[in-house]
């Protein structure tokens, strides 16, 4: 099964890519806006209590422009929450430390580890750095990182930055479940050299997963938006790969969030949670997972 890198990632992961320079042009920057999003958005009622006071609201990372497309219902439920709950600061990154964890060992960069005609091609969409790093020294996650970028639709703000920066002007109070850290090496530990081949040799394949994808959560198909993440061809790793991949980027994350999520739930007060749609659907999905702690999730 193909490894899912780009559904998984557009799903779930933050906006990482924020901090790397791409320097060729988008290729998927046609409009993709078809019809004004549903929302992915939950009630959630703590249990002993009569009534829902939390929104749980799944994100997708590209493609949607929160301030412009959103429902006024949405907008109204942070403005009315107390506390917003996101999955990492992106504001916190410290560039500099991205880049030197980005660095790949002596041996192991992209310029040794990819095929001499794929980095031809990484070399002529990213050019010869890649942030502040020579390319044929990155770690090959980063710069699939950087490619993914390139596959983005432009000009559209990241929806859980979005969020936040409306957070902070509101001076609401704020929780982060991890630190980007975290989705750094949650990142990393699954995305080798074979990932980076897989994603500039299918680059139209993967441009019309993240469109089918960018589909199915305008329209407010939870299950086409797992289906999307499940789903790979049997081309490169193999079921395990998928799994572990499927592990370290959601399910893995989900169970490291709970203990916190569960801790804002149930303080006083009424949340807006936005996380990426993928770590909501699902049997290991977050909405799954608080129904399976007494929370009335609908």
């Amino acid at each position: 099964m193909r490894k899912q890198l780009v559904t998984i990632l557009f799903a779930s992961l933050l906006a990482l890519a924020g901090c790397v320079t791409a320097s060729a042009p988008n290729v998927a920057s046609e409009p993709l806006a078809v019809t004004k999003p549903r929302p992915l958005a939950y009630t959630v009622t703590v249990p002993g209590e009569p009534r829902p006071r939390h929104l749980l609201f799944g994100t997708i990372h590209v493609g949607v422009d929160a301030r412009r497309e959103l429902p006024a219902e949405v907008w109204t439920a942070f403005r009315e929450a107390s506390c917003y709950v996101m999955e990492a600061d992106q504001d916190a990154i410290d560039v500099r430390e991205l880049m030197s964890v980005a660095k790949a060992p002596p041996g192991k960069g992209v310029g040794v580890t990819v095929k001499p005609e794929i980095y031809a091609k990484i070399a002529q969409r990213l050019g010869q750095r890649v942030g502040t790093l020579p390319l044929a020294d990155t770690a090959p996650w980063f710069a699939a990182l950087a490619y993914l970028q390139t596959l983005a639709p432009k000009g559209v703000a990241a929806m859980d930055g979005v969020f936040l920066a409306e957070a902070r002007k509101a001076q609401k109070r704020i929780v982060f479940l991890e630190s980007w850290r975290d989705a750094v090496v949650a990142f990393a530990g699954v995305t080798g050299p074979e990932d980076l081949e897989d994603l500039v040799e299918s680059e139209t394949e993967n441009v019309q997963e993240l469109k089918d994808l960018i589909a199915a959560y305008r329209a407010g198909d939870s299950e086409a938006i797992e289906s999307a993440i499940r789903r790979g061809n049997a081309r490169v790793g193999g079921m395990d790969s998928a799994r572990a991949k499927q592990e370290a980027l959601l399910d893995g994350r989900n169970r490291k969030w709970m203990p916190g999520l569960l801790r804002e739930l149930r303080a006083g007060g009424n949340c807006f949670v936005a996380v990426g749609a993928g770590h909501l659907v699902g049997s290991t999905g977050l909405i799954e997972m608080l129904r399976a702690q007494g929370f009335g999730v609908k």
